[in-house]
């Protein structure tokens, strides 16, 4: 049994499986940034989770220190958090204003179920009133 233990301690997958097989409903808060996701609105909160249907990112609007209120939702579609090297900084989520337009974008590593790492990045799109995809999955070797 010590043995069984110690290879489910060392294999994060294993590891990871036996903690959804045993809360499956558990939600894990990996990540937060601050950022200027939409022109006409304040800063905003963006909150990194994991649940049993992986990666996902909360958008919330802060009207006071401790008043927010959600204000969009992203499923990454991969099941895996992940994290990059941003700035000299290993990161799990950043905000940032990739394209110089004033608004910041939303850079989310994560992995897929190959466990090939992704790194999706998001924009608002007013017209639409949601966060899309606005770059292709980049990974290694693709």
């Amino acid at each position: 049994m010590a043995l069984g233990l110690g290879a489910v301690a060392l294999k994060p997958d294993w590891r990871t499986a036996l903690q959804r097989w045993a809360n499956p409903h558990q939600r894990q808060v990996i990540a937060t940034a601050h950022g200027r996701f939409v022109a006409n609105k304040a800063m905003m909160k963006a909150v990194k989770s994991v649940d049993e249907n992986g990666v996902f990112v909360e958008i919330f609007e802060e009207h006071g220190p401790e008043d927010l209120s959600l204000f969009a939702t992203i499923r990454t579609g991969n099941p895996q958090d992940g994290q990059f090297n941003f700035e000299g900084r290993m990161s799990h989520l950043v905000a940032s204003d990739m394209d110089h337009d004033g608004i910041d974008e939303l850079l989310v590593p994560s992995f897929d179920d190959q466990h090939r790492p992704r790194l999706n990045v998001y924009k608002y799109q007013p017209a639409l009133n949601e966060f899309q995809e606005i770059s292709p999955h980049l990974s290694d070797g693709e």
